[in-house]
C-alpha cells in the first residue's frame, strides 16, 4: 500500500497488527500480519514518518517525523513524538497528540530476540544497505538480498513478537515477510 520507501515498522505485542510509516504520502498503515489486510492508512500532511511504535498493551499507537541525521541503528532513525489510542468497538480514535511519557515504553522494531539478531550489511548491484543477515550467536545463519524488483534495500526490519518471522520494508513500499532460515513467505501488496 505505500507507494515509496518503508522507514519504520512495529509489531503489535500480540502480534496481531503491524504498523509501517513512509511513503510519498507520509502515511501510517496498520495491517494484519496474519493476511496483510489493511485496517487503517493515517495520513497527515508535512514530514515523513521515520518512527513508528506501540504501547506495551497495545492499544496506543506512536510515531515521529524528525529524523535523527546521526542515528547509527536503521531501525532507530528518530523519536517517537506523537500518540493516539486505537480504535476498539467501544471506543473511537483519539486526537493525536504529543508524545509526554518519552518513547522508552513504547515498542518499536526488534533487531534481536533471544540469540538471534538481524543486521543489514551493503551488497547488491547498488552499494545499499541490500543484504540483511539473519544471525544466531554473532553466526550468520541465512542472508537476504534485495534488488531491483523487490526494493532494493532493507530499509526497516523487525522480528516478529514470537522471533519466528521476519518483516523487512525496502524501496518502493515492499514489505516482505521471511522465515528466520531467510525462505521469502510473502510480499504484503
Amino acid at each position: 500500500g505505500h507507494d515509496n520507501i518503508v522507514l519504520a515498522t512495529a509489531v503489535s505485542p500480540d502480534g496481531r497488527l503491524v504498523a509501517t510509516g513512509g511513503g510519498n504520502k507520509r502515511a501510517i498503515h496498520l495491517w494484519t500480519l496474519r493476511d496483510g489486510d489493511t485496517q487503517q492508512r493515517l495520513s497527515g500532511v508535512g514530514a515523513a514518518t521515520w518512527a513508528v511504535g506501540f504501547s506495551a498493551d497495545g492499544k496506543t499507537l506512536a510515531w515521529g517525523k524528525t529524523v535523527n541525521q546521526q542515528a547509527t541503528n536503521q531501525n532507530r532513525l528518530g523519536p517517537l513524538e506523537y500518540s493516539f489510542t486505537l480504535p476498539t468497538a467501544d471506543r473511537s480514535l483519539t486526537h493525536p497528540q504529543p508524545l509526554a511519557t518519552g518513547d522508552a515504553t513504547f515498542i518499536r522494531a526488534h533487531d534481536h530476540w533471544g540469540d538471534w539478531t538481524l543486521r543489514t550489511r551493503a551488497g547488491g548491484n547498488y552499494g545499499h544497505q541490500a543484504i540483511l543477515e539473519i544471525r544466531q550467536q554473532n553466526r550468520t545463519q541465512a542472508s537476504i538480498e534485495r534488488g531491483p524488483t523487490d526494493g532494493y534495500r532493507h530499509k526497516s526490519y523487525t522480528f516478529t513478537p514470537d522471533g519466528q518471522r521476519i518483516i523487512s520494508g525496502g524501496a518502493n513500499g515492499f514489505i516482505t515477510a521471511y522465515n528466520r532460515d531467510g525462505n521469502k513467505l510473502g510480499d504484503y501488496v
